[in-house]
């Protein structure tokens, strides 16, 4: 299986654990304050946010880096959080921690804090692209990554390639190569699902990088992706993936010729989630439409 399992440690498992209660800690105070003030949990609100941004910098470890990049990544989940953790100034030292010399469970980690604070936040994604996020994120989708960076590098490129500049900047700096050799059959179905979705979004922003996509010969690879023994979700984002494709004459052509049409029929059976009912649908509208032209 292509992408490589991360086997570094990042210290011994006293370390982990010492940097890992560390940022713990200040999580902690949050609580033990919102307990005596009889107050929910805000974690903004007592200085946390600004206290992990600061471990993100050049001066901690990358066991504190590790921590608290993951517990950015899991308060940004909360649309509220996410401006907050923007102007705390944590995109810049992300971008930073997606580097070449950061362990590789730090760029994870960073990745998909970034991915979360892109997540349905039209600032933050021209911020992250301003930053610099796009060619690391490309960079970490190789064959030299473990399998859960390139997840999360896919996921963080697919939530920014939903503006339309930002698209530009990912294609222009060659993501769509990569992403397409991430549909592979030897990657894990959560790689296959972001890249696909990366694709789709890309497509859909810019019509560019659709012909691009189409030529690097991504067409073939999505078809496959929605047959039998693949997740729902990995299905979906593949039919999505081709639904915006298809609005090009010559990739329905394509579609067609690899079977893709039989396929989607196959997803609106009875007993397929809804989400995936209605994707396939939306596909088959679009060759339907093509065909008739």
């Amino acid at each position: 299986m292509h992408g490589r399992t991360s086997t570094l440690q990042l210290g011994s498992p006293r370390q982990q654990t010492l940097a890992a209660v560390w940022v713990l800690l200040l999580v902690a105070l949050a609580a033990v304050k919102s307990v005596f003030e009889e107050h929910p949990v805000n974690l903004s609100a007592t200085g946390t946010i600004p206290a992990l941004v600061e471990l993100l910098g050049p001066g901690s470890s990358a066991l504190a880096q590790h921590s608290a990049a993951r517990e950015l990544m899991d308060l940004a989940q909360e649309p509220h959080n996410q401006a907050k953790i923007a102007a705390a100034g944590a995109i810049p030292p992300l971008v930073q921690l997606l580097g070449r010399g950061s362990h590789a469970d730090v760029q994870e980690c960073a990745a998909g804090a970034l991915t979360k604070l892109a997540h349905n936040h039209a600032k933050n994604v021209v911020t992250i692209t301003a930053a610099g996020a796009v060619p690391p994120l490309v960079h970490l989708l190789g064959l030299g990554s473990p399998a859960g960076v390139q997840e999360k590098a896919a996921a963080a490129l697919e939530n920014l390639a939903l503006n339309a500049e930002a698209a530009a900047t990912i294609a222009a700096a060659g993501a769509v190569p990569p992403l397409v050799q991430l549909l592979g059959l030897d990657y894990p179905a959560e790689v296959q699902e972001r890249a696909a979705g990366a694709l789709m979004n890309l497509a859909e922003s810019n019509a560019e990088s659709a012909a691009a996509i189409a030529a690097a010969g991504a067409i073939p690879p999505l078809v496959t992706l929605l047959g039998p023994g693949h997740p729902a979700e990995v299905q979906e984002h593949a039919a999505g993936a081709l639904t915006t494709l298809a609005y090009n004459a010559e990739n329905a052509a394509t579609m067609a010729a690899s079977g893709a049409i039989p396929a989607l029929k196959q997803l609106q059976r009875p007993g397929a989630p809804a989400f995936v009912r209605h994707t396939a649908t939306a596909a088959l509208e679009v060759l339907g439409r093509q065909k008739r032209a």
